[in-house]
């Protein structure tokens, strides 16, 4: 999967707010769902989901009085239809977050959606039904992708 890192940041950093993901993309069909993670990855790899945002193609569409920088509004009441293969700009709007990265620790943005989801969640799905193994009681919950 297609993913993108910062640098291990080098003291405590807190990223707090909310934010926009200005994807520039032509896709090959005439719809898809677009969904964007922000996660803090450890040192040794582990995860933790900071953040999302998710956009449907057709409904990329913004008003420009309510959209902010920060915040895009998308009034969801028609579709635009998606000419495959042409690039278009789609903003996903972030849902609101708050989190301090660690020293050692790195941002990782990790776009998906459409097809590349798909395959994702039936791979996690498999590793699942392979573990066979559920978090203690009262443990903290463990995502399908953290399972060998």
């Amino acid at each position: 999967m297609l993913k993108w890192s910062t640098e291990p940041f080098e003291e405590p950093t807190e990223l707090i707010g909310t934010g926009a993901a200005h994807l520039f993309v032509a896709i090959d069909q005439d719809d898809t769902n677009f969904i964007l993670r922000l996660w803090d990855e450890a040192p040794g790899g582990g995860r933790q989901l900071i953040t999302s945002g998710y956009l449907k193609a057709s409904h990329r569409e913004l008003d420009e009085d309510r959209t902010t920088e920060a915040n895009p509004y998308h009034p969801h009441t028609r579709t635009v239809p998606v000419e495959p293969g042409k690039i278009e700009e789609y903003v996903l709007r972030l849902y609101p977050f708050a989190a301090t990265f660690r020293p050692g620790h790195r941002l990782v943005v990790e776009p998906g959606g459409g097809a590349v989801e798909r395959r994702a969640a039936g791979r996690r799905a498999q590793r699942v039904a392979s573990a066979g193994r559920l978090p203690p009681a009262g443990g903290p919950p463990r995502h399908p992708q953290d399972l060998p």
